[in-house]
């Protein structure tokens, strides 16, 4: 017996008649006909539209979880049902749904690539064959739809690694963000009192262009040509240029309208969400360095990472995280009011976390402490309904768990309505109160 159900608290949303339950079980068991798999695809796409799910009858138990299955369309177009495991209950064994419960999806289900901090020199590979590498998708290590588990840009991970050296990726209450070159020379200031290094003996702060007018005025060209005199051997001499812009295309970044373009021979990658890019501003780095057979110093590669705004250089992989982010401001002021004695702090992590399980990336997580107690909560933000992203997020969402408290806010909703993202976040800061009373015994 199939039935649509409300995805939210599984009550009855709907009959299937006869006809329509024969044949989704037949198209699930691999037979059926022709027409039979047209009218099975009629099913699903009425659930999708409704944003139902399919309720199974074949077992129920005790505390009245049932079995589901969500109604799914591939990439490719296909339609078709997708088994749900985590707290909802296993099919029967004699169910055409049946499958081994809470599998561990293959790493390759998961939707970004991996992102580990780097290390060693502040320094991207120069080495290319040909004198230039060629352009590929122009991927970068958000949920880019490029290979799962492929290594993000070397230049991305510098980046994330010297903004979360900053602290960039931090929010307290109170903090009003500043302007953009407050914020770039703190990252200089950061790089010259960790002594970052190039090369041996090179630091990074002396090389480091936080201002389109040090390229387009060639100071930065003169600096990196008397720095390379004497330059380590076995390493690439090199530079790097960083600032807000606005404008990404193939070869070049702009800081506002075409005013302040920097070519980037190989092409500029940055993150894609279903083939496109994530909204600006972004915060751009760029290498510089001598192309085989030049003479002269060219930005060589670029990466564009998305940020919340120009006076808050939070990294985000997509506009909905940046949505999220503004919402998840006022969770922060809401609990700083109701706990007075109490510190917050919303952090964008930008490397994976490791746990029992294995490791995870989330969204955001959220720092409380009063006292010597500290909480942490973690926010994930749904954004798919893809089954590969969600078979993913079975896997790292146990490991999330470890951290904290895992809330979700579904992306779908933000667009649904103009009060969406704040519902969404409504729903986390409510959450997070009631752990937070339940652990520090009442507010105030």
């Amino acid at each position: 017996m199939f039935e649509f159900v409300d995805k939210r608290d599984l009550s009855p949303a709907g009959a299937l008649t006869a006809e329509e339950r024969r044949v989704v079980r037949d198209v699930a068991r691999g037979s059926g006909s022709e027409a039979d798999r047209a009218l099975a695809r009629s099913v699903i796409r009425r659930a999708r539209e409704r944003g139902l799910w399919l309720g199974c009858g074949c077992r129920r138990e005790e505390d009245g979880r049932r079995p589901v299955v969500a109604p799914c369309r591939s990439h490719r177009g296909a339609h078709y049902w997708r088994v749900l495991g985590g707290r909802h209950a296993r099919h029967g064994p004699g169910c055409v749904f049946h499958r081994k419960h809470a599998e561990s999806p293959p790493e390759a289900s998961q939707d970004r690539p991996t992102r580990k901090a780097p290390e060693g020199y502040f320094a991207v590979p120069l080495d290319w064959p040909e004198g230039l590498p060629a352009l590929e998708a122009r991927t970068g290590s958000g949920r880019t739809g490029k290979r799962p588990g492929a290594h993000p840009p070397a230049l991305s991970q510098r980046l994330l690694k010297l903004m979360e050296d900053t602290e960039l990726n931090r929010f307290r209450p109170g903090d009003e963000g500043r302007e953009s070159c407050l914020w770039l020379a703190a990252m200089r200031e950061r790089a010259k009192e960790d002594k970052i290094e190039i090369a041996p003996g090179r630091l990074l702060s002396n090389l480091w262009f936080p201002r389109v007018a040090m390229w387009r005025g060639r100071w930065a060209h003169a600096q990196i040509r008397k720095a390379a005199r004497n330059w380590p051997k076995g390493q690439k001499p090199q530079g790097f240029l960083c600032w807000v812009v606005r404008k990404v295309d193939e070869h070049s970044v702009s800081v506002r309208d075409g005013k302040g373009r920097v070519e980037v021979l190989s092409g500029v990658r940055q993150p894609l969400i279903g083939g496109n890019p994530v909204s600006p501003p972004y915060l751009f780095i760029g290498v510089v360095g001598l192309p085989q057979g030049k003479s002269g110093y060219e930005c060589l590669e670029g990466y564009a990472q998305p940020i919340v705004s120009d006076h808050r250089p939070i990294p985000v992989d997509s506009d909905y995280e940046r949505k999220a982010f503004r919402t998840l401001r006022t969770t922060l002021r809401i609990l700083s009011r109701e706990f007075p004695d109490a510190s917050f702090e919303l952090e964008k992590p930008v490397f994976e976390r490791d746990t029992k399980e294995g490791p995870c990336l989330p969204d955001f997580l959220i720092h409380a402490r009063r006292g010597a107690d500290k909480a942490r909560f973690v926010v994930e933000v749904m954004g798919f309904d893809r089954p590969e992203y969600l078979e993913g997020k079975e896997t790292t969402h146990p490991r999330m768990k470890e951290l904290g408290p895992l809330y979700t806010m579904q992306a779908s909703a933000f667009d649904s309505s103009s009060h969406g993202v704040t519902e969404e976040g409504r729903k986390v800061t409510d959450g997070i109160l009631q752990k937070l009373e339940e652990r520090w015994g009442g507010r105030r």
